[in-house]
């Protein structure tokens, strides 16, 4: 009876098991495309929202509904999950930076989960560096200051240093061919104009008189804010600002707020059809709240230009001088609008440390290489000789610029200053121009190689009666 009941007992969990069995096997598929269902669902919850002009993304962005009783937050990378809200519900969207919007969530639906903010026409107060080496309100600063922001940048998408002077539309730049661009502040250009790089001067023993590219050594693409100075009242750098102040301020290492660190960073590829640029960049920054890293390296490469078909006959390239059997021979252009030989490549490269040694002292590291190929002299190309052409080559060599620098900032209100700053820099910069005339051996070369160690101390303090005194050394 025993032995019977057991055999009884194992039919019947066989018989539940295989039922079981049957109702998964039919429930399956519909339960496989449930989960798929409500998988995607969650996913479409997720809100992004973005800057409508540059298309990054805004954290901190408050989004509430009408009753305020269901609230949302988006994060560093512009996302919130909006779930907790009806069908019913208008959300608001509020930025202290930002238009106010107000969606319902069919319109968000359609919008695909991502929303676009506009800024406001009044932000903050500007500030700017450049007028006393210490962040200054632009409206308190007796000089006459343009200022192009990270916003501007994007927009423009310039691409070269000397492009985004020119579309500040306050300084003239000069471009004798396509890997130039000397700009001009007041009718003054060269050594008589200053540039900066992160509180370090850039003019040098090989800064002449005549025209000068060297403000294509900075790379555009890791460029946060340019601030131009125009007048002598620059007189806080000395005489070769006589023109104005050109002040680059590039990607700066950014701390975080905790102990965990925190990773960012940018890409970019452009292509234009012009001189057939191809340009690729990134950057990446590792911080926590002591120390931070930010690495940065961009590569262009241009084409030869061609000529839009209105313009001036003089930047037409009907013929162009090539050797033939080692020989220098004047040949037909196929297509005069192409500027034979005036494309050039360049490769721009920064590091930067920052450590937050206590909450009164930083120090910022840096390290800043960029390498251009031959830069082709086009004008100097164009020029004749008679019926012939006069020059067969006329190029800058290969031009190299190194810095290495040391920051170090200390906000601390003693009797004699309430900021302190030390700014010490090595420079390395390796330039020269070569040129031979048509049918001629000889290649006329002239090589430069300047080695530049350079100094700043710089103290502000506050004095009675809403009075600031700026003073240091510079060597």
């Amino acid at each position: 009876m025993q032995q019977k009941s057991v055999a009884t007992s194992d039919n019947f969990s066989d018989n539940i098991f295989n039922r079981i069995m049957n109702i998964v096997r039919k429930i399956t598929p519909t339960l496989f495309f449930s989960i798929v269902f409500c998988l995607v669902s969650l996913n479409a919850q997720n809100l992004f929202i973005y800057d409508q002009q540059t298309g990054l993304p805004i954290s901190d962005v408050y989004i509430y509904n009408d009753q305020k009783t269901t609230t949302a937050l988006t994060d560093e990378i512009g996302i919130a999950n909006i779930s907790d809200f009806s069908q019913d519900d208008h959300i608001n969207f509020q930025h202290p930076s930002y238009v106010n919007i107000s969606l319902s969530l069919e319109t968000i639906i359609t919008m695909k989960y991502k929303v676009a903010l506009s800024q406001k026409l009044v932000d903050l107060k500007e500030v700017v560096v450049s007028a006393n080496k210490w962040e200054s309100d632009i409206n308190e600063v007796p000089n006459k200051i343009e200022v192009i922001n990270a916003r501007d940048i994007v927009f423009n998408n310039p691409a070269t240093s000397a492009d985004l002077l020119a579309s500040g539309n306050h300084v003239y730049v000069q471009k004798s061919q396509l890997g130039g661009g000397s700009p001009m502040l007041r009718g003054f250009a060269a050594n008589r104009i200053l540039f900066i790089v992160d509180g370090v001067r850039m003019n040098n023993a090989i800064y002449r008189s005549g025209n000068l590219q060297n403000v294509l050594q900075t790379d555009v693409n890791s460029v946060e804010t340019a601030e131009i100075i125009f007048g002598p009242g620059t007189n806080i750098y000395g005489s070769d600002a006589l023109g104005g102040v050109i002040d680059f301020h590039t990607l700066k290492p950014k701390l975080s707020s905790s102990k965990r660190w925190v990773t960012s960073g940018h890409g970019l590829a452009r292509i234009t059809s012009a001189e057939f640029e191809k340009t690729v960049h990134a950057d990446i920054n590792f911080g926590n709240n002591k120390w931070a890293i930010l690495a940065s390296i961009s590569y262009s490469d241009f084409d030869d230009l061609k000529t839009g078909s209105m313009h001036n006959a003089y930047a037409q390239r009907p013929e162009y001088v090539t050797q033939i059997n080692d020989r220098d021979s004047i040949v037909p252009n196929s297509d005069p609008d192409i500027q034979k030989f005036s494309g050039y490549h360049q490769l721009s490269f920064i590091s930067r440390v920052r450590q937050q040694f206590s909450e009164t002292v930083d120090w910022t590291l840096s390290f800043y290489l960029t390498q251009a190929g031959d830069v082709p002299r086009y004008d100097r190309l164009l020029q004749y000789s008679g019926d012939e052409l006069k020059y067969a080559e006329w190029y800058y060599q290969p031009q190299q610029w190194l810095m290495n620098s040391l920051e170090i900032n200390f906000s601390n209100q003693t009797k004699i200053y309430d900021h302190f700053s030390i700014v010490m820099a090595f420079q390395n910069v390796k330039e020269g121009r070569n040129d031979r005339k048509y049918q001629d051996d000889w290649l006329r070369k002239r090589t430069e190689n300047v080695n530049i160690f350079s100094g700043n101390v710089d103290f502000d303090k506050a004095l009675r009666w809403n009075s600031f005194i700026f003073y240091g050394l510079e060597f």
